[in-house]
């Protein structure tokens, strides 16, 4: 089980966490610990998987295969099927980690939504309408920008959303 994440971590406690270096080696360290246990690798090598794990995900790579193969290609790994499998886990390990540390910051830096239901706003250089406060993601708009269908939306952090009065 995850430990819950330091927000020491982050950029700044004033910052909505995101998906960090410290956040990923946070990840791969519990990944490579998974994959010790289960035999997939050698404990010895435990460290250095850890730094090309988070080497390779830098830019990127997201789901087992292509984390296996960019270690096939940039580290000198020989992954097998096992191992893809195993790193499969690796973005759902720092999405858990990504909104751990957000739900940590929300209660340090609380915020009201600045927009109602129904408001005009800008996300993205482009109008878009406040559907409603998501309810898992804290301090998140639900919005809505076009002809979107009405189960459809955007989450979109509150810092990310401007009036239209105030774009550029």
């Amino acid at each position: 089980m995850m430990d819950e994440f330091d927000l020491t971590c982050t950029n700044s406690r004033n910052e909505r966490p995101r998906k960090t270096e410290a956040i990923r080696r946070q990840a791969a360290e519990e990944l490579v610990a998974l994959m010790v246990r289960d035999g997939a690798i050698q404990s010895k090598h435990a460290d250095t998987s850890v730094l090309d794990i988070v080497k390779v995900t830098r830019y990127g790579a997201d789901d087992g295969y292509r984390i296996a193969k960019a270690l096939d290609d940039s580290c000198g790994w020989d992954c097998d099927l096992d191992m893809a499998q195993h790193l499969d886990q690796f973005q759902d390990m720092v999405s858990k980690l990504v909104e751990r540390a957000e739900k940590q910051w929300a209660q340090f830096n609380p915020r009201e939504p600045e927009f109602a239901s129904g408001a005009p706003v800008i996300w993205r250089g482009k109008p878009a309408t406040v559907s409603r406060i998501h309810e898992h993601r804290p301090q998140c708009y639900e919005l809505l920008r076009g002809e979107m269908p009405s189960n459809s939306f955007f989450v979109v952090p509150f810092e990310d959303v401007t009036s239209p009065e105030v774009a550029p």
